[in-house]
């Protein structure tokens, strides 16, 4: 969390009703294992939370409510940078899914309880994927969520 929080800065909730930049399904990952340096998601949504802060020079809105062009166009690229990350992280997701129900295929049966946390992850992360691209499209960006894609890896 930012101290001060930042006027400019739309914060999710957490579980327990605390303001953080992280998105929902990476703080749910953070609040059952403590430890943020072993979390990929937080470590990723910090430095692009850390970038749009320094893209944000503190200038007053221009007009009524407009922000300045260089300014507007440094939270879009960060937007899309979230837009990436949370995409990523669906993708990691996916594919841990795919593994276990291939173990499970394998070996006599899946970890329940593992595709049952993974799916509830997937589906903070639509709800964050769609907050993040509303917020996008409502500060002018006009990408289509397909150009935003995800990061090569």
């Amino acid at each position: 969390m930012d101290d001060p929080p930042l006027a400019w800065f739309k914060y999710n909730i957490d579980a327990d009703g605390n303001p953080t930049f992280l998105s929902k399904a990476c703080a749910e990952d953070v609040r059952h294992r403590n430890d943020i340096s072993v979390h990929p998601c937080a470590i990723a949504e910090a430095e692009a939370h850390r970038r749009l802060i320094e893209r944000h020079d503190g200038r007053p809105r221009a007009g009524r409510g407009a922000l300045p062009d260089g300014e507007r166009e440094g939270q879009l690229a960060a937007l899309e940078d979230q837009i990436r990350d949370i995409q990523a992280h669906m993708d990691d997701t996916r594919r841990m899914m795919r593994q276990e129900h291939r173990f499970g295929t394998s070996y006599g049966g899946s970890n329940k309880t593992f595709l049952y946390d993974a799916q509830r992850a997937l589906a903070q992360d639509q709800d964050a994927l769609a907050q993040a691209y509303r917020t996008y499209q409502q500060m002018g960006g006009r990408k289509a969520m397909e150009e935003i894609g995800t990061r090569p890896r």
